[in-house]
């Protein structure tokens, strides 16, 4: 009976201590991004799948066009007249989350329209940040556009040999047959 009190009582003191530290320990990650020919996607959901983190996919109530060009010129314009598009609701609560990884595709060396709609409405309540672009070309001013538009997010920098980086670039996403590998390697940068 004693032994079986103890055992009881070992228990116990797991659940009511260890087990509370434990989830404690454990940080709540969220992927967030906009993406509107897939390769922000690909490299979100494989940074979800690596990261075990929840995933949140940003979404304009209006969709562009699927023509390339004119979904070009319609985001030069919004660009021109700094008339960020509307976007869905999301179940997203950013409050519920430790570290948050963002992630755009670069349009005209900036972030997308859709990603400027979230940013200026999302307080990210001291979160740590990570961030990720895709692009064919360059990235510009994106990472730059981003850290001047995080309302509260701190920005999390990783040291990729000598050099600091504010975030990571994937170009060419659908046609690198080394991604996969690049993703992970990045992953692991995050903490």
């Amino acid at each position: 009976m004693k032994k079986k009190f103890t055992q009881l009582a070992v228990l116990a003191l797991f659940f009511a201590v260890l087990a509370p530290a434990a989830v404690q320990a454990q940080a709540k990650v969220a992927v967030i991004y906009f993406s509107a020919t897939g390769s922000t996607e690909q490299v979100a959901l494989a940074a979800q799948k690596a990261l075990k983190a929840d995933i949140y996919k940003i979404e304009v109530e209006k969709p562009y066009p699927a023509d390339d060009k004119q979904l070009r010129d319609v985001a030069t314009q919004e660009q021109k007249d700094k008339k960020w598009p509307a976007i869905k609701k999301s179940a997203l609560d950013v409050s519920k989350y430790d570290t948050l990884v963002i992630g755009s595709p670069v349009w005209n060396t900036s972030i997308s329209n859709p990603m400027m709609s979230f940013l200026t409405a999302t307080d990210l309540g001291g979160k740590k940040v990570y961030l990720f672009g895709t692009c064919t070309g360059g990235e510009g001013a994106f990472f730059d556009d981003f850290e001047k538009n995080l309302k509260n997010g701190k920005l999390q920098t990783s040291v990729a040999g000598k050099v600091t980086k504010k975030g990571q670039i994937f170009q060419n996403v659908k046609s690198d047959k080394k991604i996969d590998d690049k993703i992970g390697a990045w992953v692991k940068t995050i903490k």
